[in-house]
């Protein structure tokens, strides 16, 4: 009768200890993502997550997660706030950003008896006539003899902007003055010259591109006879809501 009891008893504990899935912490932060990171009062803010990674035991025992589920759950401002439980190893959701105030959202999984880690970002919502500057460069080259400089390009880092956000100035910070062509997206275009340190005034249309040249004599360095490239021209680029 012990010897049965005993064995009923193994059985139960490890049928029931079995029910939990041990995955492993994360090492480093919550593999899901917040886009984007800039947005406009009103636009939808997507949170995504994968945490395929520790649910390896699922692949051999698919039952397995049903009896161990996973759940996310996000803490934020601005009416972002949900929790999806059971939640799908990979997945998503969509929040609005209800108003002016930058929202800071806090992603959360776990399942039964498991943290599985939690990751804090910042989502900065522009209000209106707010604007938030990126540096900027032309890239300086050599066509031949001839020194030139490339197409603006935008320092953005890990930075994501929604598609309501556009440029709306620029500044020259070199210690020159320089003539920069705009091009919209409408097909039209425009020079603006600004001289040192000088910023431009509100750009009310979309832009695709800008490109930039020197005015008088200033080589910025060039010397494209030996192959030596002219500086880049550098510039601050303001972006806001359309």
């Amino acid at each position: 009768m012990n010897k049965i009891f005993s064995l009923s008893l193994l059985f139960f504990v490890f049928t029931f200890s079995s029910c939990n899935i041990k995955r492993p912490s994360l090492i480093s932060t919550f593999p899901g993502t917040v886009s984007p990171s800039i947005a406009c009062p009103g636009q939808n803010i997507t949170i995504t997550w994968d945490v395929s990674s520790i649910n390896e035991t699922c692949a051999d025992d698919p039952a397995a997660c049903k009896r161990d589920h996973l759940t996310i759950e996000a803490t934020a401002t601005g009416g972002m706030s949900f929790k999806q439980a059971p939640a799908a190893i990979i997945g998503s959701y969509d929040g609005v950003a209800t108003g002016t105030e930058d929202i800071t959202i806090s992603i959360h999984a776990k399942d039964k008896d498991q943290d599985l880690g939690t990751t804090t970002t910042k989502v900065n919502i522009l209000s209106p006539g707010e604007t938030l500057p990126f540096d900027a460069s032309c890239e300086g080259f050599c066509d031949g003899e001839k020194s030139g400089w490339r197409e603006m390009k935008v320092k953005f880092g890990e930075s994501s902007l929604s598609n309501l956000i556009a440029i709306k100035k620029i500044k020259n910070t070199t210690n020159t003055t320089i003539e920069y062509t705009v091009f919209y997206e409408n097909g039209t275009y425009a020079t603006v010259n600004l001289t040192a340190n000088q910023t431009s005034s509100d750009f009310t249309s979309r832009i695709s591109k800008i490109t930039a040249k020197v005015k008088g004599t200033e080589t910025f360095g060039a010397n494209c006879a030996n192959a030596k490239a002219p500086s880049s021209i550098t510039l601050t680029v303001y972006y806001g809501c359309l």
